[in-house]
């Protein structure tokens, strides 16, 4: 599990995956997903991590999920999920786990 602070306290949440879009220099989206919300989606926390740096297949059995997942989860600091957004997969610019930090370039930018 991944530390998330919760706002400006003192409080951590454990969570399976933290991951940051970016639209521009001034706006960033921070986005979590709990090991719970995972099992909810019967989805692997890798299969995930896989679809947010674009390495999972359109033809794997776990894209569509992921996918579902994606464009429902909503950022940590407003009520707004990507599909409210123009947002789009290509702007995923850091991803984080217990096990990873991966940092991709924002291919729009």
């Amino acid at each position: 599990m991944a530390d998330f602070k919760l706002g400006d306290s003192e409080n951590i949440a454990d969570v399976s995956v933290i991951y940051k879009v970016s639209e521009s220099l001034e706006k960033t989206y921070i986005f979590v997903v709990s090991e719970k919300l995972l099992n909810e989606y019967n989805l692997p926390l890798q299969k995930f991590v896989d679809f947010l740096q674009q390495k999972l297949c359109f033809e794997d059995p776990y894209y569509e999920v992921a996918l579902e997942l994606w464009c429902s989860n909503k950022s940590v600091k407003s009520d707004i999920s990507l599909k409210d957004t123009n947002s789009e997969i290509d702007n995923v610019t850091e991803i984080k786990t217990d096990s990873q930090l991966i940092h991709l370039k924002n291919k729009k930018n």
